[in-house]
């Protein structure tokens, strides 16, 4: 879910800030080095799954991580870039951590299998993107969301 929204900003928003706001494409392929910027004080906010509810901070944190990708249409991309690059990674930081606390033997294939869905589900953002032309991070929002309706189904003690 929010992987895919990361994957298809970072790769897909200089085109689309060239074409559709009109922006210089050498300072549209600057918003990639700023969301990867501020992903990297996103991870170091993971000790926050230490001292929160991880199911809750994961809701939040993946809702902040993707909503502002609406951002992207206004004047305010870059403060949406920003925010998303924050909790989106922060978002990812908390998967890996709910599923690395499992006791058994196979808690590394749960960390596998995580990673797995975030690149297959991830992957399908971009050409589903392309394809839906200027309302691309409207659709793909709702994409990066869909997932979260799994957790009513999960029953996690963490």
């Amino acid at each position: 879910g929010v992987w895919g929204i990361y994957y298809v900003v970072g790769e897909l928003f200089p085109s689309f800030a060239k074409f559709y706001l009109g922006i210089q494409i050498l300072q549209s392929s600057e918003f990639t080095s700023i969301l990867l910027l501020s992903s990297m004080f996103g991870g170091l906010l993971g000790f926050l799954g230490d001292r929160m509810d991880k199911i809750k901070l994961l809701i939040i944190s993946s809702l902040l991580g993707s909503i502002p990708a609406l951002l992207l249409y206004t004047k305010y991309y870059i403060l949406g870039i920003i925010i998303m690059g924050l909790f989106n990674e922060l978002s990812i930081s908390i998967v890996y951590a709910v599923a690395s606390i499992g006791k058994g033997i196979n808690s590394g294939i749960s960390l596998a299998e995580v990673n797995s869905l975030n690149i297959l589900i991830g992957s399908l953002f971009e050409p589903i993107g392309s394809l839906v032309g200027s309302m691309i991070w409207v659709v793909t929002t709702i994409l990066s969301l869909i997932p979260l309706i799994l957790l009513k189904k999960l029953k996690v003690n963490v």
